[in-house]
C-alpha cells in the first residue's frame, strides 16, 4: 500500500494518534517520493519481501523520516545515506536508528538549464548546493573534482569558508536542499549542486543539463533501509532488507533510472 503525501502528514503531525500498524507482518515505512517510494512500491507489486505487507508513506516537506520513525509512527525509513544518520544520531544524542540494508547510491550532480557545458559557466557566476553539512562537503568535492575551485578537506565539516582557491571567483550558496531544483529558475543561478532524488522530482535531464557527477567508485553515500534498533532484526524488516538487496531490485533500478540512480550490489 502507498500512502502519498497528505495520508502521511497527517500520521507524522498527529504522532500519539497515529502509530505504525500492529500487526507483525505489516510494515510501515516512511520514504523519499524518488527513487526510494518508487522502489518499494515494485517490491510490494512484485511480492519481493515475502509475507509483508508494506505500508509506504511518502513525505515531503520539513517533517524529519528519523524522527517520525523513532517516535514509533514508522517501523522503518528509506531517505538518507550513512552519513547522514551519523550525522542526524550526534546532533539529536538520538542513537536508536541503525542501516539494515544498503540499496543504492544517487550521484551528486552539477546540473544547469542555461549552459551546457563546464566551460561555458561565466565568471563570477553563483552555483547553488546543498546546506546541510554532509550534502554540502559533497557538493564541494565535485565541484574541487571539476576543476572549478580548491577546499581544504575537513570531511563532512567543509564549508564555503574552507575554499582555498576560486580562480573564476565563483559564489557559492548553500541553499536547503530540496530548493535546489527551483534555484535554476533564477537567472542569477547559473548552475547548482542537488541531490539524485530531488533532481528526479523536479524532472531534470541527466544527459541534457548534467555538467559532473560524483564518481561511484568507493562512495560512502550509499542510501539505506533504516530501522530502530528493537525492530531492524525482526523477521518482517529483515525480509525488505533482503528484497532492497536483491538482483531483482538491482535490475530495476538499472532499468528505471539509468546513471541517475546507481544500485549498491
Amino acid at each position: 500500500m502507498i500512502k502519498k503525501i497528505a495520508a502521511a502528514a497527517v500520521c507524522v503531525l498527529g504522532l500519539s494518534a497515529c502509530s505504525a500498524q500492529p500487526d507483525e507482518n505489516t510494515l510501515t515505512v516512511v520514504a523519499s517520493p524518488e527513487p526510494h517510494a518508487r522502489i518499494l512500491e515494485y517490491i510490494a507489486d512484485e511480492g519481493l519481501a515475502e509475507g509483508v505487507e508494506l505500508d509506504v508513506k511518502v513525505i515531503q516537506g520539513g517533517i524529519d523520516p528519523n524522527h517520525v520513525t523513532t517516535h514509533g509512527d514508522a517501523d522503518a525509513n528509506f531517505f538518507q545515506h550513512q552519513p547522514y544518520l551519523e550525522e542526524w544520531s550526534e546532533e539529536n544524542n538520538d542513537h536508536s536508528l541503525r542501516s539494515v540494508a544498503n540499496v543504492h547510491l544517487e550521484p551528486l550532480t552539477l546540473f544547469s538549464t542555461s549552459i551546457d557545458s563546464l566551460d561555458a559557466l561565466p565568471d563570477g557566476a553563483t552555483v547553488t548546493i546543498p546546506n546541510d553539512p554532509v550534502n554540502r562537503a559533497r557538493a564541494l568535492a565535485l565541484l574541487a573534482d571539476t576543476g572549478l575551485i580548491e577546499v581544504e578537506d575537513r570531511g563532512a565539516e567543509t564549508a564555503v569558508a574552507d575554499i582555498t582557491a576560486n580562480p573564476r571567483e565563483l559564489t557559492i550558496t548553500p541553499v536547503d536542499a530540496r530548493l535546489l531544483p527551483q534555484t535554476l529558475e533564477d537567472e542569477d543561478v547559473a548552475a547548482a549542486v542537488i541531490n539524485g532524488n530531488f533532481a528526479l522530482e523536479a524532472g531534470l535531464d541527466y544527459a541534457e543539463d548534467g555538467l559532473a557527477a560524483e564518481k561511484p567508485e568507493n562512495n560512502p553515500y550509499v542510501n539505506i533501509l533504516v530501522a530502530p534498533e528493537d525492530k531492524a532484526d525482526s523477521p518482517a524488516v529483515q525480509a525488505l532488507a533482503q528484497a532492497l538487496e536483491s538482483q531483482e531490485v538491482a535490475e530495476f533500478i538499472r532499468a528505471e533510472y539509468q546513471s541517475a540512480v546507481l544500485p549498491a550490489h
